[in-house]
């Protein structure tokens, strides 16, 4: 006579659902690991961009061998009437603008061809926001303040990348 044991069919059953509900314990705690990831890969691009955006903002575009951006400026007009768009003298005495349009963020120069200059285009299904503001307590324009937000949505979550900072214009005529 053998001593072994056949299993029953009920205790194959059990043994299967137990099975399927570690499987599935264990594909969802992956799931939510990719999108959770996924989510900070994107906020971090999208932060990424916003550096970008700004750092383009402040040193400019190159024209003729000289970069003119904010900091470079010799004044600006207090963004009142439209705080998406900031007018600035270069110091060759020219206006230049950096505005945001529906298609992203431009930079426009009376120097350069074509005088019209698209330095950001913002991602699919994103949201960009570009604000300028002279800030209480500098009246002077001498200093503006510039706020760039980005945000997308991606796995059902919103994710975002801002940055609000503070430049001096450096060539004021004293």
């Amino acid at each position: 006579m053998s001593n072994r044991r056949a299993h029953t069919i009920a205790e194959v059953l059990v043994a299967a659902v137990i099975a399927v509900i570690f499987f599935t314990s264990a594909m969802g705690v992956f799931v939510m690991a990719k999108r959770f990831y996924a989510s900070g890969m994107s906020g971090q691009e999208l932060q990424r961009d916003v550096d970008r955006i700004l750092n383009r903002i402040i040193r400019g575009l190159e024209e003729g061998g000289t970069r003119y951006g904010t900091r470079s400026g010799a004044s600006f007009t207090s963004p009142i009437a439209d705080i998406t768009r900031l007018d600035f003298v270069g110091t060759d005495g020219n206006t230049r603008s950096i505005y945001l349009t529906a298609g992203g963020i431009v930079y426009e120069s009376p120097t350069q061809a074509p005088n019209q200059q698209v330095i950001y285009t913002p991602p699919a299904n994103s949201v960009l926001t570009l604000r300028f503001w002279e800030p209480a307590g500098y009246a002077d324009h001498e200093t503006v303040a510039i706020y760039i937000g980005l945000s997308k949505q991606v796995s059902g979550k919103v994710t975002s990348g801002s940055l609000t900072t503070y430049v001096n214009l450096r060539n004021i005529a004293k």
